[in-house]
This record gives C-alpha cells, structure tokens and sequence, in this order.
C-alpha cells in the first residue's frame, strides 16, 4: 500500500485493493478447476498462480507499476498477462496510452512500431518482418501496453 507521503495515496490504494480482489478471485478459480480436474482423473499436480508486481516507479508526474500475473495449468510453458498501470501522482487517476503522449495514437505507434522493428533486426529477429508488416504491435498493445522506468517508457 501507498503512505500518506503521497496526495493521492487513498485513490492509489483502492485500485491496490481491487488488485487484491482479482488475486483471490483468481484463487478461488484456481482451486474450483483443480477439484475439476481431479474428478476427471487429470494430472494437476504443478499447476500454480501468482500475482506480482514488478517496476515501480515513483516520478514527478506519474507513478507506474508492472504488475502481472502469471501461472502454470498444464501443457508445455507457463503463461503470463502483463497488465501495466501508470497513474497520475496527483490524482491517483489511471492513465491510457494516449494520455502520455501529446500527438494522435496513428503517430505514436508508428514511431514506437519503427523502433522496435529496428531493435529486433539488428538483433537478429528476422522472425518479426511479418507481425510488423500487419501492424500486429499496434493492435496488441491496447490501452495501455507500457509502463514508466527512470529511463522512460517500456513496453
């Protein structure tokens, strides 16, 4: 939780809290297709579920978290869903993409889309000329696809 270091530290902690409410609803799924499973004879020994938060950062104007969450069901690799959350450090309000930015989304994506195009071809990445072409890294990153570092902004 925020302290009151901050203005908007309650408004901070009742999106924290709603984060707490995902993790135990997601229990409580976990545990429900487990006993499903069993009943089915299925193997669900190393099936597992975490919450975790990673990249807090505190700036001038924003305050950004990388928070995910990620498990183990089966099959051949573990899965994450990133959810990435920048807030507004003076209303605790959360922000979009597009509130970072002062041009039009078409603008901003196509620039962060041509950078990290760059990025992977000269690491050798030639595996992503296809999603690129189709402007798959635009249609993926929703609302919000980023958080902030002291370096700036990660997708």
């Amino acid at each position: 939780k925020f302290g009151p270091g901050l203005s908007c530290y309650e408004e901070l902690n009742r999106k924290m809290d709603g984060l707490m409410e995902l993790a135990m609803e997601d229990k409580e799924s976990l545990f429900r297709e487990i006993e499903e499973a069993q009943k089915e004879q299925e193997y669900c020994y190393n099936w597992w579920l975490r919450h975790e938060y990673s990249h807090l950062y505190v700036g001038e104007k924003h305050i950004s978290i990388l928070y995910y969450r990620n498990g183990y069901s089966g099959g051949i690799r573990e899965w994450m869903e990133p959810m990435p959350m920048i807030f507004d450090r003076e209303t605790g309000e959360l922000l979009l993409m597009d509130d970072l930015f002062t041009v039009e989304r078409k603008y901003y994506m196509k620039r962060l889309t041509g950078a990290i195009y760059k990025y992977c071809e000269r690491m050798g990445y030639d595996w992503w000329n296809e999603p690129f072409d189709n402007n798959v890294l635009a249609k993926n990153l929703g609302e919000l696809g980023c958080y902030l570092t002291p370096d700036g902004l990660a997708l």
